[in-house]
């Protein structure tokens, strides 16, 4: 019982000697628990919010007949969803901004339209389910040169050092943004167009 009352009165004259430093710890505790239980929450949020990777380059198709030496060259947009929901993508998801530029470029997508003997049409919006992906047609090879050529031409001379710096962005249905990669082979065919409609402008 002496023990147990020397341990007593121990610990009465430890919380006496440090009372304004406990009484300091109890809001700093609950400052704590309100921070990690706001973290916990926004975590949750980010979870669910729609998380895509996205690249474009081009594809070439390969025909069935050894003698035929077409290659129908397409870009195509792949896009991953990293999120835990599936995610929605709509018609118009593809679009071109330029820096200083107001307007962006919006892109239709060739694969929601019949007509090409080479890619199948689909039906938009396509959803793609957590974890998996999903492979866009959105030009053939000719619309794409129009397209880079179209812009430079109409882009005064003293913006269009600009258009190299172009990026390109995919759009969820959620109105969610992600910018997009840019594969080798699509930038140099880019970068080879807007020089020859340089020298076009200079001729």
């Amino acid at each position: 019982m002496l023990a147990g009352a020397e341990m007593d009165g121990t610990l009465e004259l430890f919380f006496k000697a440090h009372q304004y430093t406990i009484a300091a710890l109890g809001p700093a505790v609950s400052l704590l628990a309100a921070v990690v239980s706001l973290w916990l929450g926004l975590t949750a949020v980010r979870e669910k919010r729609t998380n895509l990777k996205c690249t474009m380059d081009l594809i070439a198709i390969y025909t069935s007949n050894p003698d035929d030496d077409r290659r129908p060259t397409y870009v195509a947009v792949t896009i991953i969803n990293r999120g835990i929901l599936p995610a929605s993508i709509p018609f118009d998801f593809l679009f071109w901004r330029t820096p200083f530029f107001r307007n962006i470029g919006i892109v239709s997508a060739h694969d929601a339209y019949a007509g090409d003997e080479w890619i199948a049409r689909v039906t938009y919006p396509v959803e793609i389910a957590p974890k998996a992906s999903h492979q866009f047609i959105v030009q053939d090879i000719s619309m794409f040169r129009e397209q880079v050529i179209s812009d430079a031409r109409e882009t005064h001379a003293n913006r269009r050092f600009l258009l190299p710096f172009q990026s390109a962005w995919a759009r969820s249905a959620d109105r969610s943004i992600f910018r997009i990669r840019l594969g080798r082979d699509l930038k140099a065919m880019k970068a080879s167009l807007l020089a020859e409609a340089a020298r076009d402008a200079n001729a």
